[in-house]
């Protein structure tokens, strides 16, 4: 069925169901004249007495309209069907977008043979305990010897663990942790892509030294004692950024090997020159994903549009001005088109989905 039949089928639909508005019978009884909806009334098996649908006062002034004032229906015709066409198009994207719904809890944990174990919501986090690997709900999920994991977090999707040694570790979209079943006496290390919050606990060794934890990225290593930070090291983005909201760690770039101690608050940036750049943090910004919202505070469209194509899972591609900046703070729990929405308040946007993309297209 094309646009034209799709949207003269409709039409009859809503003046069969009583639901036509003035605009919509005029229109209808034109295209009835022209004979454009005998098909359609003939498929809906309806036997049409406009008698009995409308007054018979109106019917006669209707068919007056038709024939003295034929250039005005005319005209009124093509700027109603145009309208009406937009109405239903701008209607059908809001319904496809709000079907766009955010990240849930999922993941896929990889074993060391190459045993694929799909993760959920009902699987309610996992717990590394005493060598055992357990969900939530304290069901084993592995317990193999001397396993080394790596649990995939796709685009749409979050996920928290429980490290071998109490440490707290939650997983933003398209992210990666590598990680052992147990750590030994050295250096406790892991391994990751994309962005994580760690909360890290204190582990003293048998000589009675407190242990290091290392976090390593493509391009930095965070080492710490005990803390809580985040780390943001996504292979399609330019910088690395590590932040600190407890405690103290001493970060490194890979490719310099520059050092920086972190106090709480400050963040520190790896870029292409292997730089390193330490800098005031706004912490609420950043820690809105475990929060459950969007925070942005003077951010570019761009930077909006990955975020919220990485949450989605969604391809999104911009058209127009793609450094608009917005601020303002909403749920990470709306669908794509009430997301889309809460941003466009604040400047012109225009978002169409097709072919399973958005296109917004920003003035």
């Amino acid at each position: 069925m094309n646009e034209n039949q799709k949207f003269y089928n409709e039409l009859v639909q809503r003046y069969i169901d009583g639901r036509a508005n003035e605009k919509e019978l005029a229109l209808f009884f034109h295209l009835l004249k022209e004979g454009k909806l005998d098909q359609y009334l003939e498929e809906n098996e309806v036997q049409i007495n406009i008698s009995n649908k409308i007054n018979p006062k109106k019917v006669l002034y209707i068919k007056y309209l038709k024939y003295a004032a034929i250039l005005f229906l005319v005209g009124f015709t093509t700027i109603s069907i145009i309208k009406y066409r937009n109405t239903l198009e701008i209607n059908d994207q809001k319904a496809l977008l709000n079907k766009i719904l955010p990240a849930s809890e999922k993941a896929i944990l990889l074993l060391s043979d190459g045993e694929e174990i799909k993760l959920d919501s009902n699987s309610n986090g996992l717990y590394l305990n005493g060598g055992q690997l357990k969900n939530g709900y304290g069901k084993l999920v592995n317990d193999n010897i001397n396993e080394h994991y790596l649990i995939n977090v796709p685009k749409g999707g979050t996920f928290h663990l429980v490290l071998s040694d109490g440490s707290k570790v939650w997983l933003n979209s398209d992210s990666k942790l590598k990680f052992p079943q147990h750590f030994n006496d050295g250096v406790r290390q892991v391994e990751l892509t994309g962005e994580g919050f760690f909360e890290i606990s204190k582990r003293t060794m048998e000589n009675g030294k407190q242990q290091s934890f290392i976090v390593k990225t493509k391009r930095q290593s965070v080492e710490v004692l005990g803390t809580s930070f985040n780390i943001r090291a996504y292979g399609n983005e330019e910088n690395v950024k590590s932040t600190l909201f407890s405690g103290i760690v001493k970060t490194k770039d890979n490719y310099s090997n520059q050092i920086a101690t972190l106090a709480p608050g400050q963040q520190a940036i790896s870029d292409s020159t292997g730089a390193l750049n330490v800098s005031i943090a706004d912490l609420e910004e950043i820690s809105g994903w475990r929060s459950g919202s969007f925070i942005f505070n003077d951010a570019p469209l761009k930077e909006i549009l990955s975020q919220m194509s990485t949450w989605y899972d969604v391809k999104i591609k911009i058209n127009g001005n793609e450094d608009f900046r917005f601020n303002g703070l909403f749920s990470r729990n709306l669908s794509l088109g009430d997301a889309l929405n809460v941003i466009g308040h604040s400047t012109d946007l225009d978002v169409k989905y097709k072919d399973n993309q958005v296109i917004v297209s920003a003035k």
